[in-house]
């Protein structure tokens, strides 16, 4: 669905004059265009799912305070900001900033519009968005009822707009970024419900931000990072669904992962630097439960 709200703005009554004298900005009594005739906006809450492609459709969307459907922010090149939105508290169904396909949001280079939202219902996207440093407009964010996804989004180098999410009901997936050094806008999640991926991110150090995460009910995959050196933001973790651990050439210490005693499979595979003997001293402290899966080789077998 494309659109199934518009807003009537007010019309603007110009007064022929001759040489008019300009407004002065300063004076609260000054009007300019259609500020004067302008219907005031009333808080709105909308129904189904909406899309916005350009300036013009978020300025549509200015009055309102929920969206009960999703909200796709999506366009070629796109809207240059999201301003409007600044009354928006709740989206109910999914918000996609962006879209998988890389030619979308080329434009979009702030996202403080949505400084207000508290709650998005479905899942989180945020996707390719070229022009965008960073999150921070998402710093009221405090709930997040399906998956978290950052996928692609090569100008973004940190996630502190994430820095009020205590818990995702779903998956966190944190990939094919370049420029993303940490996750330390994710320093205060405990809970995680989901699967958490984070893979093909060319610049990511380390995942100390993880820290404070004690419970993740699926698997945990981390794999083709290429500078990361250690996990020990997992050091929290007791029990995890599966462990992957694949192809991380710099990998070096698996002391993040000391404190994990049951899985259900384990593979550890292609980690150029990462020790044969540790990996097997390892796994030999954690038990593997329904005759799960483990496969650790190919790693480092010289030291």
């Amino acid at each position: 669905m494309r659109w199934i709200w518009l807003l009537a703005m007010g019309a603007c009554r110009v007064e022929p004059a001759v040489n008019p004298e300009p407004l002065d900005e300063t004076d609260p009594t000054s009007t300019t265009g259609d500020t004067a005739t302008d219907t005031p906006c009333t808080a709105t809450v909308l129904t189904g799912n909406h899309t916005v492609t350009t300036d013009a459709d978020v300025e549509a969307l200015s009055c309102a305070v929920e969206i009960g459907g999703s909200l796709l922010i999506a366009g070629v090149p796109g809207p240059t900001h999201l301003d409007g939105l600044s009354s928006l508290t709740k989206v109910g169904g999914h918000l996609s900033i962006g879209d998988p396909y890389p030619e979308f949001n080329t434009a979009l280079t702030n996202i403080e519009g949505l400084s207000n939202l508290t709650l998005v219902g479905g899942d989180l996207g945020i996707y390719n968005n070229d022009g965008l440093d960073d999150i921070a407009g998402l710093r009221g964010l405090t709930e997040v009822g399906g998956s978290l996804n950052v996928i692609n989004t090569d100008g973004i180098a940190a996630l502190d707009g994430l820095s009020s999410l205590t818990s995702i009901r779903g998956d966190v997936t944190i990939s094919g970024t370049t420029n993303l050094a940490s996750l330390d806008g994710l320093s205060a999640l405990s809970n995680l419900g989901g699967f958490l991926s984070i893979g093909f991110n060319q610049d990511l150090e380390n995942i100390d931000a993880l820290s404070n995460l004690t419970e993740l009910v699926d698997s945990l995959n981390i794999a083709d990072n290429d500078v990361l050196t250690h996990v020990d933001g997992l050091s929290g973790l007791t029990t995890i669904a599966s462990l992957g651990l694949l192809s991380n050439p710099m990998l070096t210490d698996l002391g993040g992962l000391s404190n994990i005693t049951t899985t259900e499979s384990i593979a550890i595979q292609y980690n150029e630097t990462l020790c044969q003997t540790q990996i097997d001293a390892w796994v030999a402290g954690v038990e593997v439960v329904a005759n799960g899966n483990v496969e650790v080789v190919p790693n480092d077998p010289g030291c």
